[in-house]
């Protein structure tokens, strides 16, 4: 495919206002998900990209190489969810192959990982974070309306077998549904991940999202930091 990209040429580093150099790039490869996550996609339906308006991989690969020419060293892929882009490992092999490069990454809910996880591996990837937030299956259907929890689990022991570091869990932490989830509870759920724990390259992370899609803040649903007992945590998964 033709690109309207232009030639690539050698660029001024890219620097922020501290004169910090800019390396780190992600690129969204598409927009659907195969989640409905209520933080983050909690509309039953949408209206997705056209496929004339994605870019292809050549073009993905081409911008790539113009921010690596402008200091970016770290790369991340990402979505919506990144595995349903077909042909994937494709554009993650030819990411590799830039000498600029030297962290390539992937962020995924880990439900197509299974498959996937040796094919990205061998084109290169190397490191995987995965959307955790729930090591219970019916919590899982219920605000995200997936069934597929234990095609994740499934996905993280392919990804471990595949070869990968220890991999970076991503979570949302939610109240339960009949009140705010006490440090007890938060230390049993978190302690359901003691098998993959040596899989595990930190605790999940606690993000506050906005949903651009529905302009609508969901930080009043999601567990408040100053609430979250780190120790109890540590302890349950140590």
């Amino acid at each position: 495919m033709a690109s309207g990209l232009g030639p690539t040429r050698a660029l001024k580093q890219v620097l922020d206002r501290f004169n910090r150099p800019l390396s780190s790039l992600r690129i969204s490869v598409t927009d659907r998900c195969n989640m409905r996550c209520g933080y983050c996609m909690p509309e039953a339906e949408y209206a997705w990209l056209p496929r004339s308006s994605i870019l292809s991989f050549e073009e993905l690969d081409r911008l790539a190489g113009i921010f690596a020419s402008v200091g970016v060293r770290k790369i991340r892929v990402t979505g919506g969810e990144p595995l349903l882009r077909h042909g994937l490992p494709d554009l993650v092999h030819r990411l590799a192959l830039r000498p600029e490069v030297t962290d390539l990454a992937l962020t995924t809910n880990g439900i197509l990982l299974a498959a996937q996880a040796a094919p990205l591996r061998a084109a290169g990837l190397k490191r995987l974070t995965v959307s955790l937030d729930t090591l219970r299956p019916e919590r899982m259907q219920s605000f995200a309306r997936s069934a597929k929890h234990g095609d994740v689990l499934a996905g993280i022991t392919a990804a471990r077998d595949a070869g990968f570091p220890p991999i970076k869990f991503n979570s949302v932490v939610l109240p339960e549904p009949d009140g705010p989830m006490s440090a007890r509870k938060s230390a049993r759920g978190m302690s359901r991940l003691t098998p993959f724990r040596t899989s595990m390259r930190s605790l999940p992370r606690v993000k506050y999202l906005w949903t651009s899609r529905t302009r609508t803040s969901v930080s009043c649903s999601v567990i408040p930091s100053p609430s979250l007992l780190i120790r109890p945590v540590t302890r349950a998964v140590a």
